[in-house]
């Protein structure tokens, strides 16, 4: 894959009630995108929070540096 597509995938530990936190940091690397997968369903009725299998995750507090124009 050329540099200009390359793919990372970062998972996270899950927690049943808990918060989770993943910091990443890049030395000189250019992020153009970067797309977040929170849980594996949506809130409803058939979640784990009202005993169903649906795994769901509710981001809070995204926080990131600020957008620099690329050279």
């Amino acid at each position: 894959m050329p540099p200009h597509q390359a793919r990372s995938v970062f998972p996270t530990s899950p927690g049943n009630g808990s918060l989770s936190f993943l910091g990443i940091t890049t030395q000189g690397a250019h992020i153009a995108r970067v797309v977040v997968t929170l849980g594996n369903a949506t809130l409803d009725p058939d979640d784990v929070t009202q005993g169903g299998t649906a795994d769901v995750v509710v981001p809070d507090n995204v926080i990131h540096g600020e957008p620099q124009a690329i050279p």
